[in-house]
């Protein structure tokens, strides 16, 4: 199992810290030292990437970025309902539910480091859904294509049908 995950920080010392103890689960945990001009370039790294989770600081003021985490949030959930964020911010209450998806969780900065154990659950989880998810969607896929076969093999077989039926009304 290789389990990706993106981290959307702006103090680098907080991804270290991170990753080390991701890396002892066996998670990878990918991030950019530079920050990315916009929101919406984000996405395309992912996909890229192939991610599987995001963490994001909420925050992102040390950099002087015009856009917060939660504006990276929002960007990538245009496009991608499914995957996992995680929104780190020392500011909880100022988050809005209607901002959130199912798939969104918000942890406190000052709580990160007690919650992690946690987190890397929460994150093993939703990669396995994904992959079941993945799987359903392929096997779904595949008896639709075998249905449609099916289907055109049962019409040709009726038109051979009628040929015969025909044929046969014809000797008599």
């Amino acid at each position: 199992m290789c389990i990706k995950g993106f981290y959307i920080e702006d103090e680098l010392e907080n991804i270290n810290s991170l990753r080390r103890h991701f890396n002892l689960e066996g998670i990878e945990l990918h991030y950019k030292e530079e920050l990315l001009e916009s929101p919406n370039q984000y996405y395309d790294l992912f996909c890229e990437l192939k991610i599987n989770f995001l963490i994001i600081d909420k925050n992102l003021d040390k950099k002087g970025m015009g856009y917060s985490g939660l504006d990276v949030l929002k960007e990538i959930r245009k496009q991608d309902s499914n995957i996992y964020i995680v929104l780190i911010t020392s500011y909880v209450n100022e988050i809005e539910i209607k901002d959130l998806s199912e798939f969104d969780q918000v942890i406190d900065k000052g709580n990160l480091e007690s919650e992690l154990d946690s987190l890397i659950i929460r994150i093993k989880r939703s990669y396995n859904r994904s992959k079941v998810k993945q799987t359903v969607d392929e096997f779904e896929l595949g008896m639709t294509q075998k249905t449609s076969r099916l289907d055109s093999e049962i019409l040709e077989l009726k038109k051979i049908n009628e040929t015969i039926e025909k044929l046969l009304k014809e000797k008599h």
